[in-house]
């Protein structure tokens, strides 16, 4: 089955860039010239994902403006005849693929993700969190998902090669081979030693229907937050699951050095200012 939305949970509160992040979402953080939230639409877009659902709380309504038109803005920019800027910004006017839910009350990951149940319906989905960028120009790693979801005709989760000191961060997975894909036997979270692999999740995920069987459950018998990795490890128990290393750099823009990182990373890809930030980084080391 083909593939056709994705879900994305920004209802946080960017609580490690505070006090940035007081007024302004994290999501709407610009990596170059770009906030964080369009670059992660744009990757679905071009893997092929025709809807998209918001997952928002009050307070944040300015994600979802980002992609409305902006008609003063456009008649300004036509008006001075600046062209390129005024296609530029008619690439964001995305109201009618995007739809936007606000999630009532923190309660977490999962719950936001259960908002699109009745959204995504019977469909296999993507769900990807607000500050995970994997990046990949030649081939982006929603399109890697999607290749394994067709191989295997499983749920996917996205999992990047992590250094030992950052592992402390991040939910690690044990796992055994199955050829190019991973098969998953636990989980731990933020492991504060004897992390059982050098794999962490980043954030990516593919999604069947039966995930909301396995939320629906464990809502009937756990009256706190639930995790994802517990219901992971539920459909990996279900042979549901795979693991899928994704080809690209890493760039967790939830944390100070991997929002630097990516605006790095994505400068050395801009025309624009590649060779003068390659210069000036030449320059200080």
């Amino acid at each position: 089955m083909k593939i056709r939305k994705a879900v994305i949970p920004v209802a946080g509160f960017g609580t490690r860039f505070l006090s940035a992040s007081k007024v302004v979402p994290k999501e709407m953080f610009t990596v170059v010239d770009k906030p964080i939230i369009e670059l992660l639409v744009n990757e679905l877009l071009e893997a092929g994902i025709e809807e998209i659902m918001l997952v928002i709380r009050d307070g944040k309504e300015i994600v979802e403006k980002h992609f409305e038109v902006n008609k003063e803005l456009e008649d300004l920019l036509e008006k001075d005849n600046k062209t390129t800027l005024l296609n530029l910004v008619r690439t964001t006017n995305l109201a009618d693929e995007i739809k936007v839910v606000k999630q009532e009350k923190p309660l977490g990951f999962v719950d936001a993700i259960y908002y699109a149940k009745e959204f995504v319906g019977n469909e296999p989905f993507i769900v990807c969190t607000g500050d995970e960028l994997v990046l990949n120009l030649e081939n982006n790693c929603i399109k890697q998902m999607i290749k394994a979801y067709e191989d295997t005709n499983k749920a996917v989760v996205g999992v990047s090669y992590t250094p030992d000191d950052e592992l402390c961060n991040y939910g690690i997975i044990k796992y055994e081979n199955e050829g190019e894909y991973l098969k998953i036997l636990e989980f731990v979270e933020k492991p504060k030693s004897n992390a059982p692999s050098n794999f962490a999740s980043n954030g990516k995920y593919l999604l069947l229907p039966s995930f909301f069987d396995v939320v629906d459950k464990k809502m009937a018998t756990t009256t706190g937050e639930i995790l994802i990795p517990d219901c992971l490890i539920e459909l990996s128990k279900q042979n549901e699951l795979v693991g899928l290393e994704l080809e690209g750099e890493r760039c967790d823009t939830g944390n100070k050095f991997g929002f630097v990182k990516a605006n790095i990373a994505y400068g050395l890809k801009n025309a624009e200012i590649k060779d003068k930030l390659l210069d000036y980084l030449k320059s200080i080391v």
